[in-house]
């Protein structure tokens, strides 16, 4: 078996490229320090030691990835983490999406999905609501109620700039 192409291995799902990463770095890497291994052959090789189930390079993998995750963004890592069950990147990198200035863009949502969306999206808010909780007990002593009504005024300009800038001519009110 797998001595001619007549009695080849199929491996019917990894592709040529996975392959040949694979082999060079079986062959001419697996004893290096792999300064020469780039993240993208890295995440390659997570790829295909998942699906083959070649556990050390697998560790390997991750070992390397989780050393050059500053080279990653939040959502990349987040997407390789459920894809590859690494559930060890989530924690910091679902954090690092709260942190951040600004929320996720259309691009991100859709690599992450409806439910981790609504999650990020709802755990941005939780933070915003108890920072500004807060920072009011602690500018004016007293507790934070939200008011009864929100301001239809502000509702109606927001959802104008999120889902038509630039186009006043929409109206919720």
């Amino acid at each position: 078996m797998g001595g001619s192409d007549d009695t080849a291995i199929s491996l019917p799902d990894v592709t040529r490229r996975e392959f040949d990463c694979l082999l060079d770095f079986l062959y001419n890497r697996v004893f290096d320090d792999n300064d020469a291994v780039s993240l993208e052959e890295w995440t390659t090789l997570l790829d295909v030691s998942t699906r083959l189930r070649f556990s050390k390079i697998r560790t390997r993998a991750i070992r390397e990835i989780t050393a050059q995750r500053q080279s990653l963004s939040a959502v990349e890592i987040i997407v390789l983490a459920i894809r590859h069950d690494v559930p060890g990147w989530l924690a910091q990198a679902y954090a690092d999406l709260c942190r951040r200035p600004y929320p996720l863009d259309e691009l991100e949502a859709e690599r992450l999905g409806a439910r981790i969306t609504a999650r990020v999206g709802r755990a941005r808010e939780n933070i915003l609501e108890e920072t500004y909780r807060t920072t009011w007990q602690k500018r004016y002593g007293s507790r934070y109620t939200p008011p009864d009504a929100p301001d239809e005024e502000l509702i109606s300009r927001v959802v104008n700039d999120v889902f038509w800038p630039g186009d006043a001519s929409h109206s919720t009110m």
